[in-house]
């Protein structure tokens, strides 16, 4: 990333939704479907993921510049959001699996506890054991988590990306592909994603804030919906910029060819 990706580049990705004529009324919709997932889960989540997908392929493909397409063809939308939804869903499968084991081994030592009530000296030893091992097995769980949640917070965004830019399902599972990608543009995708962790830090220290008085509090779904969803466009937005320079790299012929397409 040189120096013009990170002022002059930088400073239009994140002005770009309030160079829109209808801006107004792109970001109410946006952020009303935002706050529709405080009443109803997931459906309004996929629209908007698949409106930022789009929003990704402007910046990926053509001359790259960064806009917020109409929000005119809601089945399309559907569809798009879904594709980039149902792989990040089967990328997260692993944590899912791990957070389920790690449940399992917080309360299967209540099992135990009836044998320790009762006094018997061979079962209250065994259950004594029993608990230590879940316990160890917790613990060792808590640390492989760790670990793949590091590796799953890298390379998630490549992942993701590769897939709403491809606008394929199947496109999340070309991992020769993508990971080309990430590794030729390694240091931009690390870059973005600092920056992207520390928007959404900021917008965290702000709900705090909020939480923390009487009359604020109610404000948070009002104040967080239209934000989160300007963090939305500048992160896909930036992950578009950063993927197009990686492709650009790791496949320059198709780059190419995409791009005039």
């Amino acid at each position: 990333m040189n120096s013009l990706f990170a002022t002059e580049r930088l400073k239009a990705l994140l002005g770009f939704p309030f160079r829109d004529p209808k801006a107004g009324q792109k970001f109410l919709i946006g952020s009303l479907l935002i706050f529709a997932q405080f009443i109803i889960p997931i459906l309004p989540g996929i629209i908007v993921m698949g409106y930022l997908s789009q929003v990704l392929r402007r910046v990926t493909r053509g001359s790259g510049e960064a806009s917020m397409p109409e929000w005119d063809n809601w089945g399309e939308l559907f569809m798009d959001g879904l594709r980039v939804f149902g792989a990040i869903f089967v990328y997260s499968l692993p944590m899912i699996l791990i957070v389920s084991v790690l449940y399992f081994l917080m309360f299967a030592p209540l099992a135990a506890v009836p044998f320790l009530a009762e006094g018997n000296s061979d079962m209250a030893g065994l259950a004594i054991v029993l608990v230590l091992i879940a316990q160890l097995f917790m613990f060792l769980m808590i640390a492989v988590m760790m670990v793949v949640y590091i590796v799953y917070i890298i390379l998630l965004p490549p992942m993701q990306v590769h897939t709403a830019a491809k606008n394929e399902f199947g496109a999340a599972f070309q991992i020769g592909k993508w990971w080309k990608i990430f590794r030729a543009n390694f240091s931009g995708f690390m870059i973005a994603l600092i920056i992207i962790i520390g928007v959404y830090a900021l917008l965290m220290i702000g709900v705090q804030i909020l939480y923390m008085t009487l009359v604020l509090c109610f404000l948070i779904p009002f104040v967080t919906a239209p934000v989160t969803f300007y963090i939305g466009l500048i992160t896909y937005a930036l992950l578009g910029e950063v993927y197009r320079v990686g492709e650009e790299k790791a496949f320059p012929t198709e780059a190419v060819a995409e791009i005039a397409a």
